[in-house]
C-alpha cells in the first residue's frame, strides 16, 4: 500500500437559498417559456421548462465532503484519481480568502479540477506538484464566474 504524503478533508458548504431565488427564476422560465410559444419553437419551450426543473433541483442538493490525497505520483480527488504526468498544469490562487489548488487535465468534460487546501499544506502540495507539473496561472471558466454570480 502506497504511504499518501499529504491528505486533507473539506467539509462540504450547504448553501441555502432564499424564496425569492426560487419566484426569480420560477418567472423568469415562464416568461422565456411563453416567448418560446409565441415564436411557435416547441423545442426551445420544454428545453428553458426542463433546464429550470433541473436547475432548482441541483441547488438543492447539498455539496459533500471533499476527501483529498497527493503523492510524489498522483493526486486524488473524493473517488478521482489523476497521474501527476498527465496533468497539464498547476497554479496555487486564493479564492475568498482562502487557498485554491487549480490545475488542468486533458479531460474533456472537465479539464480544469479546483480542490480547496488548508493553508498549512500550501509549500507542501507546491513541492510535490512542482517536482513534476509546469506552474502556469489557469484562470477559472467564464461559464463557472457566470454561475457562481447566480449563486450556482
Amino acid at each position: 500500500m502506497e504511504r499518501y504524503v499529504v491528505e486533507w478533508h473539506k467539509e462540504g458548504e450547504s448553501k441555502v437559498k432564499s424564496p425569492d431565488w426560487y419566484w426569480v427564476l420560477g418567472i423568469a422560465a415562464c416568461a422565456g417559456i411563453v416567448i418560446a410559444f409565441l415564436f411557435e419553437n416547441l423545442l426551445l419551450a420544454t428545453i428553458i421548462g426542463l433546464g429550470s426543473i433541473i436547475l432548482m433541483l441541483l441547488t438543492r442538493m447539498e455539496e459533500g465532503d471533499m476527501v483529498c490525497a497527493l503523492n510524489h505520483r498522483e493526486i486524488t480527488v473524493n473517488d478521482t484519481t489523476y497521474p501527476l504526468h498527465d496533468i497539464d498544469a498547476y497554479h496555487i490562487d486564493e479564492k475568498d480568502g482562502e487557498p485554491v489548488l487549480r490545475f488542468r487535465t486533458g479531460e474533456l468534460l472537465m479539464p480544469v479540477v479546483a480542490v480547496h487546501i488548508p493553508e498549512d499544506y500550501i509549500t507542501e502540495i507546491d513541492y510535490l506538484m512542482g517536482s513534476v507539473v509546469p506552474q502556469k496561472r489557469i484562470e477559472e471558466s467564464m461559464s463557472h464566474r457566470v454561475l457562481e454570480i447566480f449563486g450556482i
